[in-house]
């Protein structure tokens, strides 16, 4: 049992180094407070947060054996009474993104065809790292064989925010 922890372990040293070098630099570093504009909205305000890639994102389709990074934004309404047809909660994920590129996450419930609510809101852009394991059906020349594959997700905080809506 111990080797295969072991194995695991090496495996994910030598497919993600990348990764862990960015975590673990990011684990030293405390998220920094992101800046919202604007910072008071009305119901149907697309709030935009810019925050800066650490690493290039890989979007969806990228090959076995290499790990896949992306941002999630999200934001959630801090308190209060849930109101009927309105969004409390957002969550999107940005692929596109390359090394230390300044990237802008627009917040837009209008778009879903769903207003804010009314309150404040605490949200937070996060970097996802995980592994690409299994065959690509995009690319059969780059296919490889089925193997182990490691399995981690490394969740590093880029930053937090925070904003407005009032009606």
């Amino acid at each position: 049992m111990m080797r295969f922890f072991a194995l695991v372990f090496v495996t994910a040293l030598l497919l993600a180094p990348e990764a862990l070098a960015s975590s673990l630099s990011s684990a030293l570093q405390s998220p920094q407070r992101l800046s919202v504009t604007p910072r008071t909205g009305e119901t149907t305000t697309t709030f935009r947060v810019p925050f800066t890639a650490r690493l290039a994102s890989t979007g969806p389709s990228t090959l076995s054996g290499q790990q896949r990074v992306r941002y999630t934004v999200s934001a959630a309404r801090e308190a209060g009474a849930s109101e009927r047809g309105c969004a409390d909660s957002y969550s999107a994920t940005v692929f596109v993104a390359k090394a230390h590129e300044r990237v802008t996450a627009r917040l837009n419930q209008v778009a879903v065809g769903r207003k804010w609510c009314v309150g404040g809101y605490s949200g937070k852009v996060s970097e996802i790292i995980t592994p690409a394991c299994g065959p690509i059906v995009a690319q059969p020349e780059r296919r490889r064989a089925a193997g182990a594959c490691p399995q981690y997700i490394v969740a590093e905080p880029i930053g937090t925010f925070h904003f407005t809506v009032r009606r």
